[in-house]
């Protein structure tokens, strides 16, 4: 290829790996993000789940799953790496029965819906037990609950609980908030279908201007709400059009003020602006990458990483959204084989064109494959790999530590830039070697 003829490309990098070639192209708001890695299976060992529920990020990017019916939490890293659990099935101080949704405050702690038991639990980032509120009763009035479901933390680290209530409609169906130490503030809702009330309310979601967006699951709706419970506008509707909603339940809002939306029953994460329209959606029912089966909760970090519980697949799925990416043909190249029992390396260049300077990669942040391996040195090498003037940028990963199964027909590539960008790719390869 010229450079006359790369300085006329869509601005982005060009990516090559033994000359495989692949294209991701995210220069459209409504591009739906790459799917980067999964973790989990069915079990009670460490890093496995039965039915993972709420899911959120803190500040130093560690994710946290309420494994539901594995009554404990899970930490990871944001590649998947298993840190630590706690909990187990129980009603005294820090044990936990069906935790669902999770939320963290500006210190880093940790509130657990702690379902069953109807109340809140609250945990430092290693798992130490701090406090809690709510009790069991009959008949839950201020302060208590019936079956809390979501929950959120304010700028102003106020906690907001979507009681889901009680099938007879009684009690419940409603948001209570908190200080964070647990005194109760005020609330709003009743059971039914007006503006303003609510079906079995799951997830809650706060964006940076305090408003307050409640999953109002059994009115497949989203209402939005200021900080002090007064109706501000809805969306969605029962139904699997765009923008349509199916028994919404986790709710999360990104830096720009996004709303992502676990559409349960539509096997699928869809996205809104603050003014309710829908930007994006993606998934359908099934078992691979980029699939669900009723996820349930959603959550997101800083830099464009979406995590999903998907439930009954028993694991989480990461995707990234980033800036915009050309993969192209090395000439005479053709995707490569991945021979799964080498323990050798493979080579990657990342090749500069007139819009991207490879070099402006952090090569401590890039990461390739389903198990998001790092680079085998630790920084690349730099050279004109192909001869148009400009500084290219090699690398190298271990074979074993990419995570690749047999019948793997793509990685993804993802890395910030010195900049703080994200960007993301897909790389095609054929694997050998397989058992």
């Amino acid at each position: 290829m010229s450079a006359h003829a790369k300085k006329a490309r869509t601005p982005g990098f060009l990516f090559v790996v033994w000359g495989a070639v692949a294209f991701c192209d995210v220069s459209q708001a409504q591009t739906p993000p790459l799917y980067v890695a999964d973790w989990g299976s069915l079990g009670s060992g460490a890093g496995q789940f039965d039915a993972p529920a709420g899911i959120v990020v803190d500040s130093h990017g560690d994710v946290y799953v309420a494994d539901a019916q594995n009554h404990r939490i899970q930490k990871f890293d944001a590649r998947g790496t298993f840190l630590t659990a706690w909990g187990s099935q129980g009603t005294g101080p820090g044990e936990l029965w069906h935790p669902l949704g999770l939320a963290v405050d500006s210190a880093d702690r940790v509130y657990v819906a702690d379902s069953a038991n109807s109340r809140i639990q609250v945990f430092d980032r290693t798992g130490t037990y701090l406090n809690h509120w709510g009790t069991v009763v009959p008949q839950p009035g201020d302060g208590e609950f019936y079956w809390p479901t979501g929950v959120a933390v304010s700028s102003r680290d106020q906690v907001y609980v979507t009681d889901q209530g009680s099938v007879n409609r009684l009690w419940g169906h409603n948001v209570q908030v908190f200080e964070t130490a647990g005194p109760f503030l005020y609330r709003w809702g009743v059971s039914g279908t007006p503006l303003g009330s609510f079906l079995f309310p799951t997830g809650i979601a706060i964006d940076a201007m305090d408003d307050v967006y409640v999953a109002d699951s059994r009115n497949h709706r989203i209402q939005k709400f200021d900080a002090l419970g007064n109706f501000v506008r809805t969306f969605g509707g029962f139904g699997t059009g765009p923008g349509q909603l199916n028994l919404p339940q986790g709710l999360a809002v990104d830096a720009a003020g996004k709303l992502y939306v676990a559409d349960w029953a539509n096997h699928r994460v869809q996205v809104f602006d603050s003014a309710g329209f829908p930007v994006v959606s993606w998934g359908v029912a099934g078992s691979g990458g980029g699939e669900f089966l009723f996820p349930f909760f959603v959550a997101v970090d800083t830099i464009g990483n979406v995590f999903v519980s998907d439930t009954l697949n028993n694991r989480v799925q990461k995707f990234s959204f980033g800036r915009p990416i050309d993969v192209v043909l090395k000439p005479g190249g053709g995707a490569p084989t991945v021979n799964l029992r080498s323990n050798g390396l493979l080579s990657v260049s990342v090749l500069s064109d007139a819009s991207f300077d490879a070099t402006g990669l952090n090569a401590l942040t890039i990461r390739l494959g389903p198990a998001q391996a790092g680079i085998f040195h630790a920084q690349g090498h730099t050279s004109d790999l192909d001869g148009d003037g400009d500084l290219d940028l090699l690398l190298h990963f271990r074979i074993p530590e990419l995570g690749v199964a047999c019948g793997d027909t793509s990685m993804a590539f993802s890395a910030m830039t010195f900049a703080g960008d994200l960007v993301v790719s897909t790389v095609s390869i054929v694997t050998s070697g397989c058992p």
